[in-house]
């Protein structure tokens, strides 16, 4: 009795590897947007000596007035104290 019990589940579980895969979807519905890298940084916080890593897209640190055009780091070409 253990041995057809124990075949039975090993062919339950067998029959899964059997299936055929999945049939691929239409190629505009399964790309995903592509993901822009992300650039992290090392922030010194006023008041701390602990620098923190902030990490953004280019295109986030472009808009941070602390770090995009125009700022202090930009016009001095040094790191913002």
């Amino acid at each position: 009795m253990r041995k057809l019990f124990f075949a039975v589940v090993v062919a339950a579980l067998a029959v899964p590897a059997f299936a055929a895969p999945a049939a691929p979807a239409a190629p505009g519905q399964t790309e995903q947007p592509k993901k822009e890298k992300k650039v992290c940084k090392r922030v010194n916080d006023t008041g701390s000596r602990v620098a923190t890593s902030v990490c953004k897209t280019a295109e986030e640190w472009q808009k941070d007035p602390t770090t995009g055009p125009g700022s202090r780091s930009s016009i001095s070409g040094r790191p913002a104290e």
